[in-house]
C-alpha cells in the first residue's frame, strides 16, 4: 500500500512542488536577511501576489460544491486557503514597515526596530503561507 502511494505519479508531482515551494520560502528568507537593497523590498510584495492568487483558486474550488464527497474536505480547502490570504496580508504588514522610516521623520529613529518587525513579519507569512500551501495540496491529493 505505501508503495503504491509513493508510486503514484499525482503524489509525486505534490511532493516535488512542496520541495520547490519550501526551497523558494527559503531562498525568499536568506535574500531578505543578507542582501538589504531596494530590490529585496520588492520580494514581499510578489510573494503576496502569489499567495492572494492561491487564496483565490482555493475559495473557488472550495465552492464548487459538487466536486466534493464531504464538509470535512471542503474545510480542509477552505483553511489552506485561509492560511494564504493571511500569509500574504502579513507580506504586505512587513512591506509597511521598510516604509515607515522614510515616510515619518522620527522613523530614522527607529529605523533598526522597524526592520527586525518586517523580518519578524515576513518570516512569519513565509510559515503560514507554507503551511496553507501544504494543507492545499494535500487536498488535492485525496482528491484523486
Amino acid at each position: 500500500m505505501f508503495l503504491v502511494k509513493v508510486l503514484n505519479p499525482r503524489s509525486l508531482l505534490v511532493n516535488l512542488v512542496k520541495v520547490f515551494l519550501t526551497s523558494m520560502c527559503s531562498a525568499a528568507a536568506f535574500v531578505k536577511i543578507w542582501y538589504q537593497s531596494s530590490l529585496a523590498e520588492l520580494i514581499p510584495l510578489g510573494f503576496s501576489l502569489v499567495l492572494l492568487s492561491v487564496a483565490a483558486f482555493g475559495m473557488q474550488w472550495s465552492t464548487n460544491a459538487e466536486e466534493f464527497v464531504s464538509f470535512a474536505e471542503r474545510k480542509r480547502i477552505y483553511i489552506g486557503s485561509r492560511d494564504c490570504f493571511l500569509a500574504s496580508i502579513l507580506s504586505l504588514v512587513s512591506s509597511a514597515f521598510l516604509v515607515f522610516p522614510r515616510a515619518f521623520p522620527f522613523g530614522a529613529v527607529f529605523a533598526q526596530s522597524f526592520y527586525f518587525a518586517h523580518t519578524v513579519f515576513f518570516a512569519l507569512s513565509i510559515l503560514i503561507a507554507l503551511w496553507g500551501l501544504n494543507k492545499l495540496l494535500d487536498a488535492s491529493i485525496s482528491r484523486h
